[in-house]
């Protein structure tokens, strides 16, 4: 699922896409293209070579987010369109446990529900393990 952690309303699966790193178009650059409940993700090239990332403990283990864009966090700061974003030639990957939504269950300035907040005065774990493709 693409988005940000919180209700959801489909199953995990498997899903196949290309990392082609498209900026929304949004008004201004943000980041985009998060992919959450991840089990299992492989970056690969046109030959097959490339990167695996795996959640940790197992299959059963607990689930990640991941991004794949074509462009760094910081080449989002100063663009003020979408066509001004540098696409770079690499892939850069993102794995985080949870990011947080900016907003609730309208688009009104509701925050998001209290179950899908995440407070910095916590201590959060997750764990992957990265192998060859």
């Amino acid at each position: 699922m693409r988005g940000a952690w919180g209700p959801k309303r489909a199953q995990v699966g498997c899903a196949g896409r290309d990392t082609c790193g498209e900026v929304a178009c949004e008004g201004r650059p943000q980041q985009t293209g998060n992919v959450t409940d991840v089990r299992t993700a492989s970056l690969t090239d046109r030959g097959g070579t490339g990167l695996r990332v795996r959640a940790e403990p197992g299959e059963d283990g607990p689930l990640l987010e991941l991004s794949a864009p074509h462009h760094t966090p910081a080449d989002l700061d100063g663009p003020r369109h979408p066509y001004e974003v540098k696409r770079r030639g690499e892939t850069h990957l993102g794995v985080n446990h949870r990011q947080m939504g900016v907003g609730g269950n309208d688009s009104w300035g509701a925050p998001p529900l209290e179950e899908y907040l995440l407070h910095a005065d916590r201590t959060y774990r997750h764990a992957y393990r990265l192998s060859p493709a």
